[in-house]
């Protein structure tokens, strides 16, 4: 798929990368990952650690993005959810 524009519903990207679209994926990612890496920021107090936070989390969707249902569940939301989880597991003492 080539560049999207910036009215593609995330969803459609989405079912694009259901099918093996790492384009739609890198549209995904450009347009989610300044609010994901906020909430990391917010959750884990660390912007090295955030940043590794955002990216587990993108590592996550690419993978369940097979599974996900957009009918279900926005994918903002789902993202934000996946940075939760993860951020707070994170929360502990830097290494």
């Amino acid at each position: 798929m080539p560049s999207q524009p910036d009215d593609v519903p995330l969803s459609h990207l989405i079912d694009a990368v259901r099918l093996g679209d790492s384009g739609a994926f890198a549209t995904v990612i450009d347009r989610l990952s300044p609010l994901i890496y906020r909430v990391a920021v917010h959750l884990v107090g660390n912007p090295d650690r955030a940043q590794e936070v955002t990216r587990r989390v993108f590592v996550e969707m690419w993978q369940e993005a097979p599974r996900f249902d957009t009918a279900q569940r926005s994918v903002t939301s789902w993202a934000c959810g996946i940075v939760h989880c993860l951020g707070a597991s994170d929360q502990g003492p830097a290494s």
